[in-house]
């Protein structure tokens, strides 16, 4: 039997490729890109200039996008879209009257600006065939990442190996660092975990879901990120507290439980959780540090001083703490958006977030909420876009929170994919 055979053989059973390509003929060139851009971006992480890959695809959706808001009387703009207009305005305007680089500041409009394709997406879309298309994606990087530790290809450099050594190197998958991986993985994982319980997901389905989810979570552990884990319990958390009546009640004993499995957890999970808040710990200690001198920049500086790598280079290491002039970032989402959009893009951006928590509540709206608060969590204690592209995936998911609902055609439904023959 050739190596081929059984990939053939549930091909032909679930009739896979035919169904995709029937989804496929259904969606047109800008929903088809949208698609490919939230699901597939990972895969571009191979290249060498991996953002760059993705721009056409921006700038293609920005231009269809903007015709749509000419020519069609039934787009129309909310709050939500003119605070994200608000941010694009000051990511530009701070190129020209801060430090940073016009070509920087045009990148991150590029990337952000897939807020308004992802809000079209979702009103005459849905999520479901993101979710299905993503989860393929999601499944295979976090495979990739659980091979390389157990290969041993795992490295060493991003952590302390005096007091860490025995954690045996942290996975970085597809992606150049373990914490980027991290924030994809804790985008997506509320995604392919909330599919596994739905309750139109049966069979090959749900195994298929519960499989990405399981991979994705032992991934998250891999990464050996302490924010990623912290943001992963808040996700699971929220899980339960939004899935249903009973999940609810599990979601009370999560906190007990988790401290009673803590005797049992492997020594060096145990002593990665218990450094968390260790002011000895030297990557804490050089967060500490970096903060105490971001925060004198953003006192010398609250209009901002530009997106992008650049400005923070030329202006960081004149106020930074002995030791860490070299610091690329604040290591805080939240403090890096004030520095590079000042104060006002800050209060913006959480207004944003605001919004999105309100609406998302309201209309029940909760898998992407849940993905994006995960991630906040991580990013009190890192750049969550220090790699642009992964501006792609929190502004979509972020304007799939502020959906309040729309139109979907059930015939879209990513579950027909791999649903049982009748």
């Amino acid at each position: 039997m050739s190596f081929w055979a059984p990939v053939l053989h549930f091909l032909r059973q679930t009739r896979i490729l035919g169904r995709v390509t029937a989804f496929i003929e259904r969606y047109d060139l800008p929903d088809l890109s949208f698609l490919v851009l939230f699901s597939a971006f990972p895969l571009f992480q191979i290249f060498e200039h991996s953002t760059l890959w993705l721009l056409p695809f921006c700038v293609f959706l920005l231009l269809w996008s903007g015709r749509a808001l000419l020519w069609r009387r039934e787009v129309k703009l909310d709050f939500a879209d003119f605070l994200v207009l608000l941010i694009l305005l000051l990511q530009l305007s701070t190129a020209l009257t801060g430090y940073g680089r016009a070509a920087d500041a045009l990148v991150a409009v590029l990337l952000t600006s897939v807020w308004f394709s992802a809000r079209r997406f979702f009103l005459e879309r849905g999520a479901d065939a993101l979710v299905f298309f993503s989860s393929l994606v999601l499944v295979a990087v976090s495979a990739i990442g659980v091979g390389e530790y157990l290969f041993g290809m795992a490295e060493l450099r991003w952590i302390d190996a005096v007091r860490f050594g025995n954690i045996g190197g942290r996975v970085t998958s597809l992606f150049s660092n373990p914490n980027i991986l991290a924030v994809y993985l804790l985008l997506y994982f509320p995604l392919s975990l909330w599919a596994t319980f739905a309750p139109q997901n049966k069979g090959r389905s749900r195994l298929f879901f519960a499989t990405t989810s399981v991979f994705c979570a032992l991934c998250i552990l891999l990464t050996w990120s302490r924010g990623a884990w912290l943001g992963f319990l808040l996700e699971c958390l929220l899980f339960l507290l939004f899935c249903n009546r009973k999940s609810r009640i599990a979601a009370l004993w999560l906190p007990p439980l988790a401290i009673l499995a803590l005797p049992i957890l492997p020594v060096s999970i145990r002593e990665r959780l218990f450094s968390i808040g260790d002011l000895g710990e030297s990557s804490i200690r050089y967060r500490l540090q970096t903060w105490q001198g971001a925060l004198r920049m953003l006192e010398h500086h609250p209009v901002g001083i530009g997106v992008g790598e650049w400005a923070w280079r030329i202006i960081y290491p004149h106020y930074a703490v002995s030791g860490t002039a070299r610091v690329m970032h604040a290591h805080n989402v939240f403090l890096q958006v004030a520095i590079e959009l000042g104060i006002v893009g800050l209060v913006i951006f959480l207004l944003l977030i605001a919004v999105a928590v309100r609406r998302a509540l309201k209309a029940k709206n909760t898998v992407a909420l849940t993905a994006v608060a995960g991630v906040l969590v991580m990013g009190f204690f890192d750049h969550l876009w220090y790699s642009p592209t992964m501006l792609v995936p929190f502004w979509s998911l972020l304007a799939f929170s502020c959906q309040s609902g729309g139109r979907r055609d059930k015939k879209d439904l990513f579950v027909d994919i791999l649903h049982e023959n009748r």
